[in-house]
């Protein structure tokens, strides 16, 4: 049973069907279209109903630890509990919008 196969014979079946006149019995019948739905389905249902497999388990990170970096001279006044220096405040006020 292949989907390339029910597509061929439809694709046949319905070029015939095209090439009949209007008043001509037909030749692709409901019948053979429900015939071949249901074989289509058989094939297809287990395939659609079978259960996924689980995700894998993700591998555990290596626990080893990243080398020490020195710290700068910044981080170590805040280490050793003294404040660190506030931030600069720019000489110029900055432009705001007053138009109401």
């Amino acid at each position: 049973m292949n989907v390339e196969k029910q597509k061929a014979w439809l694709w046949e079946k319905k070029q015939q069907q095209d090439a009949l006149p209007k008043y001509a019995n037909p030749v692709l019948l409901s019948r053979d279209l429900k015939r071949k739905a249901e074989t289509l389905d058989r094939f297809c249902k287990p395939i659609m109903t079978k259960l996924r497999p689980p995700p894998a388990k993700p591998q555990p990170f290596p626990t080893e630890t990243p080398p020490a970096q020195p710290q700068t001279a910044e981080q170590q006044q805040v280490t050793d509990g003294s404040s660190p220096t506030p931030p600069t405040t720019a000489s110029e006020p900055m432009d705001t919008d007053k138009s109401v």
